[in-house]
C-alpha cells in the first residue's frame, strides 16, 4: 500500500471531499451556516494536487504533511462514545471545531480576541502564536497530564504497569541539568526486563507567515516531504538532554514527541508497535487476522492519542486567548456558532472547565 492510499491520506480527502473545501485563502474564515466553497477553483480529490497547489515553503504546506502523519487523523475516525465512564475518544463541540479550523487552515473567533498576547507578542490570525507562547505554565501541565493519561491507559492494556514523574536520582540517573523540570522523567515502566523512561514533548510545526525571517526559514525546512521534521527534531532534542545519561545507567530511553496536528514521532511509533505485539490476539487466529488485530489495536491507541491532543489544543488556545483579553478588560467571546461545525448528540456528561464548549 502506497503513501497515498494510507488511512491517514484517505480519511483528509474524504473529510476535504465532504467540507467541499478547496485552497482558502489563509485569510478566510467560515461564514455561521455556510459550507466554505471556491467557486473558482475545482474540487480537489488528491492530496497532491491540493499540496502543490501551495508555495513551496509555505505554512499550508507544513500544515497538511503534519495532518498527513501517522496517527494525526485518528481524531476524525474516532467514534465518540461515551461508555462506561471511558471518555477518551469525546470531544465537546468547541474542541472539534477548533481541530477543524486547525487542519483546515481558516480563522477562528479566539485568534481576534486580542491583538496581542500577555507576552507581549502579536497573535496572528491563524492562533499560531498560542502555541509557540512561552507562558503558557498552566496549559502545559494539562498537556502533560492528559497525553501521559493515554499513555499509562495503553501500557495497563497490555498488562503493565506505568510510573509517572519518576525523579531521575531515584533511578540513580544524574539530571542532566538544575532546572526543576529536568528533574524527573514523565513515564517509567519495565518491559522485557528492561526498563524503559519517557519524557513527552509537543511542538508546533508552524509559524505564521510574513513574520520574521527566522519564521519563514523554520516553514520552508517543515514543508519539505515527506514530513514530520519537526517530531524528529524534538525526539533529537530529548535524547540529547537525557538519552545518554539513562542508556549508561542501563535504561531504554524513547521521546514522545509529537506535532499539534496529531503527528507522533518514529520512536513513538515504534514503541506502539511493540506494545501491540505484546496485546493476546484471538484463539486459533490465521497470521491474517493477527495482522488485521495487530492494525486495530494501533487505530485504537492512535485514536485516543489524536483526540487527547486535539483536546489539549482546544484548552491551550482558551486559555491564552481569555488571558490576553482579561489583561486589556476585552469581553469574552463566543467561540463559534452553534450552527457552524456541529459533532452530533455525543457528549461527555461531566463538564469542567477544561472540558466546556464556551470555557
Amino acid at each position: 500500500m502506497s503513501w497515498k492510499d494510507s488511512p491517514n491520506v484517505l480519511v483528509i480527502r474524504c473529510y476535504l471531499e465532504l467540507l467541499f473545501v478547496v485552497p482558502i485563502p489563509t485569510h478566510t474564515s467560515i461564514s455561521p451556516g455556510r459550507r466554505p466553497s471556491c467557486p473558482s477553483s475545482p474540487l480537489f480529490t488528491d492530496f497532491d494536487t491540493l499540496f502543490e497547489s501551495f508555495p513551496a515553503g509555505s505554512r499550508d504546506r507544513c500544515r497538511l504533511l503534519s495532518c498527513l502523519g501517522p496517527l494525526s487523523s485518528g481524531w476524525l475516525s474516532a467514534i465518540p462514545a461515551y461508555t462506561r465512564g471511558d471518555k477518551r475518544k469525546c470531544l465537546n463541540n468547541y474542541a472539534y471545531r477548533l481541530a477543524t479550523a486547525l487542519t483546515l487552515g481558516i480563522t477562528f473567533p479566539l485568534a481576534s480576541l486580542a491583538p496581542s498576547c500577555t507576552c507581549g507578542a502579536h497573535i496572528d490570525a491563524l492562533g499560531d502564536h498560542f502555541f509557540l507562547c512561552n507562558r503558557a505554565t498552566a496549559e502545559r501541565v494539562f498537556k502533560y497530564n492528559t497525553l501521559l493519561d493515554v499513555f499509562k491507559a495503553i501500557l495497563a492494556e497490555v498488562g503493565i504497569t506505568a510510573v509517572t514523574e519518576v525523579p531521575l536520582r531515584s533511578l540513580d540517573i544524574t539530571p542532566p541539568n538544575a532546572q526543576p523540570n529536568s528533574q524527573r522523567m514523565d513515564l517509567f515502566f519495565p518491559i522485557d526486563g528492561t526498563g524503559v523512561l519517557c519524557d513527552v514533548t509537543v511542538i508546533h510545526p508552524c509559524r505564521p507567515e510574513n513574520s520574521t525571517a527566522h519564521h519563514t526559514q523554520v516553514n520552508r525546512s517543515h514543508a519539505r516531504r515527506p514530513g514530520g521534521i519537526a517530531a524528529a527534531g524534538a525526539e533529537r532534542d530529548k535524547d540529547r538532554k537525557y538519552g545518554a545519561n539513562c542508556r549508561q545507567k542501563g535504561y531504554t530511553f524513547v521521546p514522545l514527541a509529537a506535532e499539534t496536528f496529531g503527528r507522533w514521532g518514529g520512536e513513538t511509533l515504534t514503541l506502539l508497535r511493540r506494545l501491540a505485539r505484546r496485546r493476546v490476539p484471538p484463539t486459533a487466529s490465521s497470521a491474517e487476522d493477527r495482522v488485521f488485530s495487530h492494525e486495530g489495536v494501533m487505530n485504537h491507541w492512535g485514536q485516543c492519542l489524536s483526540v487527547a491532543l486535539m483536546r489539549w489544543n482546544a484548552f491551550q488556545v482558551s486559555c491564552r486567548a481569555h488571558h490576553a483579553a482579561d489583561a486589556r478588560t476585552q469581553q469574552r467571546a463566543g467561540l463559534f456558532p452553534e450552527d457552524l461545525i456541529s459533532r452530533g448528540p455525543y457528549r461527555a456528561q461531566s463538564r469542567t472547565f477544561a472540558c466546556q464548549d464556551r470555557p
